[in-house]
């Protein structure tokens, strides 16, 4: 289970297992002109969404109505992934997902990047950096205006989500 930190005693909680759970279908053609880069374009596909936890359920969270547990989205998809070392022992690797739904809004690309930068220090030592953007207009988050723990609003943001990491292997 995930809780928002609005202060330490009101917690409410804001995910769960399958609480989102996502799941794509697509048709279209994926261009590869080498093991660098591939091109998705997907003129027909669909984006839905499970929201298997009762109590998110109920709250309407991660763009269903409130009491559904399913949200099926039909639309267009356009997915590219790059991949090059870019300087020696520095490996890129980024990938964006682009969906927007024909019958809701289809100005509201929903976006979904991942980036990942490897960088192989010697040979016991490697090092990564990974960063994700998601935004979808659908999801809205609580917000509290008047600083007294609840929420009084609701709206769309973008997230964000950095990692980083240190290696170490040594082979016996």
């Amino acid at each position: 289970e995930g809780y928002d930190e609005v202060d330490e005693e009101n917690r409410p909680k804001i995910s769960n297992f399958m609480a989102p759970g996502y799941l794509s279908l697509a048709l279209g053609m994926d261009y590869k002109p080498n093991d660098k880069f591939s091109l998705l374009l997907s003129p027909i596909s669909s984006k839905i969404t499970f929201v298997l936890d009762e109590e998110l359920s109920e709250a309407g969270s991660f763009g269903l109505d409130p009491g559904d547990k399913v949200r099926a989205e039909m639309g267009a998809t356009v997915k590219a992934s790059f991949k090059q070392e870019i300087l020696k022992n520095v490996v890129l690797d980024t990938k964006v997902d682009l969906f927007s739904n024909y019958f809701e809004n289809p100005q509201w690309v929903d976006v979904n990047w991942d980036l990942l930068l490897t960088l192989k220090v010697n040979e016991y030592i490697s090092a990564s950096l990974m960063t994700q953007l998601i935004y979808d207009k659908d999801i809205e988050f609580g917000v509290d205006t008047t600083g007294d723990g609840e929420y009084d609003t609701f709206e769309s943001r973008v997230q964000f989500k950095e990692l980083f990491g240190i290696g170490f292997a040594y082979n016996f």
